[in-house]
């Protein structure tokens, strides 16, 4: 599925699972879910969503300290 025109991605940390347990979801222009939730593991997770359903990244809406988490889940770069 690509090109999804309007929507956008909830990204959050699912607390009942684990204080650390960041997931994502597509939303319509209706903030319908479209399709399931996806567990974020590293930050290469949301651009592979980003790809599958069209959405660009600026439409990604971290709540909460789910953007920390990705960016702390990151394997470290050698300088």
């Amino acid at each position: 599925m690509t090109g999804q025109s309007g929507a956008t991605v909830r990204v959050w940390v699912k607390a009942e699972i684990g204080p650390r347990h960041v997931v994502a979801q597509v939303l319509d222009t209706l903030n319908n879910p479209i399709g399931e939730e996806f567990v974020i593991a590293e930050p290469h997770d949301l651009y592979e969503i980003a790809r599958r359903y069209g959405v660009p990244l600026d439409s990604f809406d971290f709540e909460g300290e789910s953007a920390d988490i990705i960016e702390s889940s990151a394997p470290p770069t050698d300088a």
